[in-house]
């Protein structure tokens, strides 16, 4: 078995290196009364300060100075947000972004912040895909680059990435206006949406659009969507990541469990268990006033009755808490009903009009006529009554195999992400797999190649199994070693396992070998500080 050790400070190239920083003081929290300096924040951030000491630094400073020095170079070379990504501190990045860092800074050498972001991995093997998302999302350019650095980028650019520069060069980066209106509307991060999900451009523009017209127009009654489509193919996941970006927790109800008003609202006084109330009834209780998202998953599943008790509150946005017998303002809510309502039409409309058209110019095709269809579908289905309450019809289309290859990377990385953290046989929990560098060689090719197991009535679940199978895989490679299982592995280098490829007959196989070991660095191993402190 070959022994593969990458020492970092060896090849970490002069120009991807960052210079170290001291505290003026023992802790960043004793700096808050001196003036602010980006010199002081990059400090705290390779001290280890967590994302809460961070923002309490910048709070404590008046915004307008922190957004006037934010993007500033430190000593004439890398402004902090250099740092802080370096470290893959996605929270402590976004409040940086947040504050105004520029996503589009270069470094002395000229090298833009999101090259370096992708090239740092090399050195790293840190997951950077959140984080290149991240940059976008606040407008970083994802072609510029230059030339004499593109063979390190080629080397470090992932499925995943690639799929997000892709996404973005063809996605229409937010005007001035367009941030401004979702700025004005409590919503800058609504634009966001579209480097939350593989796939659905449709139903994420017209959620972005639909959100920041309702707030700025101030309608006062629930935005109301329909998200309808085959399952698994990521209606659950855009509702849970709208909530994430409009800053607040979902309300996830399974119709298909709620056969009764009363198990949807609540028992009313003085009914026995009244008090008690019921997940939706005690969420909208607690989010009253206040932008809040519902989530109703199968809604097709449940009794007319009972999607015909959410009528009032759809309609007006005024509910009662029948814990108290008190109304309820709601607003401001968004309700997401979910089903797989019109699955057929959906699917014949993607093979008709989008299954053999490029991701770029299935975005110019209407789907209006798609949405008309739909409307007739629901309300023969649901009444003209609940339908009616619907603002907007948002077909969720199958996955192109471009697309599913995507989210068979990602499932893969999870798994990277999970195996690599250290072996812990102490805790409530053990972890006794873990210390392993999951490499995925020629990660296009093999991607694609079990994309070929999806199967469209599963949708994600299709790709989600055959991922699971290859981590089964890993397992018995791991269970077959001989070596007892210590935590004394974690202070050495990760062993490695290398899934890819191989040629049997007349097609390929993914499998899964041993592969040595890679040293993967600590942040202090690439960069070492002047005094190492416990606390900020």
């Amino acid at each position: 078995m070959t022994i593969q050790i990458i020492t970092p400070m060896a090849e970490l190239p002069q120009f991807l290196r960052l210079e170290p920083f001291e505290l003026p003081h023992d802790t960043l929290s004793a700096c808050t009364y001196l003036f602010f300096t980006p010199k002081t924040l990059a400090a705290g951030i390779q001290a280890g300060c967590t994302p809460d000491e961070i923002k309490n630094y910048l709070q404590s400073h008046k915004r307008e100075t922190v957004e006037d020095k934010i993007s500033d170079t430190i000593q004439g070379r890398h402004s902090v947000i250099f740092h802080a990504v370096k470290r893959n501190l996605f929270d402590i990045v976004e409040l940086l972004l947040e504050y105004g860092a520029d996503p589009c800074a270069k470094d002395p050498n000229n090298i833009p912040l999101l090259a370096a972001t992708i090239m740092w991995t090399k050195w790293t093997y840190k997951n950077a895909d959140k984080m290149v998302a991240l940059l976008l999302c606040y407008g970083a350019d994802p072609r510029c680059v230059k030339k004499q650095h593109r063979l390190i980028l080629v080397e470090t650019l992932n499925l995943t990435i690639r799929y997000h520069l892709n996404r973005a060069s063809f996605t229409k980066l937010a005007t001035t206006r367009q941030r401004q209106l979702a700025r004005l509307s409590g919503c800058p991060r609504i634009l966001h949406l579209p480097f939350h999900i593989v796939g659905q451009d449709h139903a994420l523009e017209a959620v972005m659009n639909k959100i920041m017209a309702y707030d700025t127009m101030h309608r006062k009654r629930p935005l109301v969507l329909s998200f309808a489509g085959l399952s698994g193919h990521g209606k659950t996941e855009l509702a849970t990541s709208l909530g994430s970006l409009l800053g607040t927790d979902i309300c996830n109800i399974d119709m298909s469990k709620m056969q009764t008003v009363m198990s949807l609202f609540g028992a009313a006084a003085p009914y026995q268990g009244y008090l008690d109330g019921s997940p939706l009834n005690n969420y909208l209780a607690s989010h009253e006033g206040q932008r809040c998202v519902i989530f109703l998953d199968e809604f097709d599943k449940t009794q007319q009755e009972v999607r015909e008790s959410l009528l009032t509150i759809l309609d007006t946005g005024i509910g009662m808490d029948l814990r108290w017998n008190t109304v309820l303002d709601v607003t401001k809510s968004i309700w997401v009903l979910a089903s797989n309502k019109g699955d057929d039409l959906i699917s014949k409309f993607y093979d008709k009009n989008l299954k053999d058209k490029s991701d770029s110019d299935k975005r110019h095709v209407s789907i209006k006529p798609l949405q008309h269809d739909l409307y007739k579908l629901f309300v023969d289905a649901y009444t003209p009554a609940v339908t009616g309450r619907i603002s907007s019809f948002l077909p969720f289309f199958p996955f192109s195999r471009d697309e599913a290859a995507v989210i068979n990377h990602k499932f893969l990385r999870t798994l990277g992400d999970n195996v690599v953290l250290p072996i812990d046989l102490h805790s409530r929990l053990p972890r006794p797999v873990g210390h392993i560098h999951l490499s995925l060689l020629r990660d296009g090719d093999l991607c694609k190649f079990l994309a070929e197991d999806y199967i469209r009535e599963l949708g994600a679940r299709s790709i989600q199994n055959r991922v699971d199978g290859l981590a089964d895989d890993l397992f018995m490679l791991y269970k077959d070693s001989k070596e007892e299982i210590t935590e004394a592995t974690n202070s050495g280098p990760h062993i490695k396992y290398t899934l890819q490829l191989h040629p049997v007959a007349d097609t390929f196989e993914a499998a899964i070998r041993g592969d040595g070991t890679t040293f993967i660095p600590s942040d202090s191993d690439t960069v070492v500080l002047f005094l190492p402190r416990s606390s900020c």
